[in-house]
């Protein structure tokens, strides 16, 4: 079976579901990759675009969730 590279929305979910859509493809922690995010804003200031760009071209996962 292929894996599938999108967004989590049902679980591991904190914003949009990019880091745990990101951390469950590459088998790494999504609080690692949110971590890693945070730091892209503060150090470099492209982490938002990055985020927002996945956000925009990354699937959902099947079910569409806003904020719970």
């Amino acid at each position: 079976m292929k894996k599938k590279f999108n967004r989590i929305v049902r679980t591991k979910y904190v914003f949009a579901g990019v880091c745990g859509g990101l951390g469950e493809y590459y088998f790494i922690n999504p609080n690692i990759l949110r971590v890693l995010f945070a730091l892209a804003v503060l150090g470099y200031g492209f982490g938002i675009a990055m985020y927002i760009l996945l956000w925009i071209i990354l699937p959902s996962d099947g079910e569409y969730s806003v904020f719970y």
